[in-house]
């Protein structure tokens, strides 16, 4: 099983745009195709640990939107 939000922050990730180059087809774009997607092997723990991962990572990324508004605030 996998959750979608998992999913969506690991394509997120700066290594997986990484591991997309080295996939590419040497062009200028750096062009991959859906089969080479397809075929990336992607870590894909139970969803309970998916969900802990998900639910984690939004906390933090909420509290650092939060902060950033404080800190603006403070600015103005």
């Amino acid at each position: 099983i996998l959750n979608e939000d998992y999913l969506m922050m690991w394509f997120r990730r700066p290594e997986f745009d990484r591991i997309c180059w080295l996939h590419t087809d040497g062009s200028v774009r750096g062009g991959i195709t859906w089969d080479d997607i397809c075929r990336l092997e992607l870590p894909i723990p139970p969803i309970e640990n998916q969900l802990e991962i998900v639910n984690s990572y939004k906390a933090i990324t909420e509290r650092i939107a939060l902060k950033q508004k404080i800190n603006d605030n403070l600015a103005a």
